[in-house]
């Protein structure tokens, strides 16, 4: 199964991101749709023109103190398609990333009917009028972005004989995801994932896992909840190809 990001011209997304430090639900609003699938017809049960643009990826979301997760999972826990909790918070949740790619998504009101732009390149954000949101030479009628990570990750699953994680590693059965790390989190786990990969990761992104947790800090504006990442220990040569295999 072959995939990549959405090309680099600017993408619209529905408003997301509210004026606080951080998006009410992460991880909410970018697809990941699949540049090459070949659809699996199971036996005559699936039929017509479905293409990868008809496939998306689950999300995996940080649950925020308000919005609508909130009103069904603990504040800080991780929940994988918005209905398996992979871990609470505190205690880990392991992942591994697939896919990394840099965007920048545009800041607006949460809960609004205004459409947020993406871009993959600053260049293009500039050259839309944008500006990032700590552009001290900004003009003050510039839309704002910020910097995010968007990832592809391979989930494992809490617990046994879950449909959800149907794709088997080693005894361990896993599950796919998109995972979006914007604003704060993009600056305590997105830059790590990132620097990892050039340093410790140089050999494949898919060589190790990570043990997923997160912790709550204070702004002027409140108190949310961000990401902490640390690699948790490598897989074996054998675990490294079924992982590249699920998303390569």
């Amino acid at each position: 199964m072959k995939t990549s990001f959405a090309p680099t011209n600017a993408k619209t997304t529905k408003a997301s991101t509210p004026a606080v430090d951080e998006p009410k639900e992460e991880g909410a609003i970018i697809e990941a749709p699949m540049a090459s699938l070949a659809v699996n017809t199971l036996a005559g049960q699936v039929e017509g023109e479905f293409s990868a643009k008809d496939f998306t990826v689950p999300r995996l979301n940080l649950v925020a103190k308000t919005g609508e997760l909130s009103n069904t999972f603990q504040p800080g826990a991780f929940v994988y398609n918005r209905e398996v909790v992979i871990g609470d918070g505190k205690k880990p949740a392991k992942i591994t990333f697939l896919r990394i790619q840099k965007i920048y998504i545009q800041d607006v009101v949460y809960g609004s009917d205004q459409i947020a732009k993406t871009f993959n390149r600053l260049a293009d954000v500039r050259a839309a009028g944008g500006a990032l949101m700590n552009d001290p030479e900004a003009e003050v009628d510039a839309d704002k972005y910020t910097e995010a990570l968007q990832s592809i990750v391979a989930i494992e699953a809490p617990e046994k004989d879950n449909p959800l994680f149907p794709f088997p590693v080693g005894d361990k059965q896993f599950g796919l995801a998109q995972y979006l790390m914007a604003k704060s989190a993009y600056r305590s786990a997105g830059k790590q994932v990132f620097t990892d990969s050039q340093l410790f990761l140089k050999s494949g992104l898919h060589t190790a896992y990570y043990e997923l947790t997160s912790k709550i800090r204070t702004s002027p504006s409140g108190s949310y909840f961000v990401p902490q990442l640390k690699i948790g220990g490598k897989h074996s040569p054998e675990a490294c190809e079924q992982l590249k295999a699920i998303f390569g």
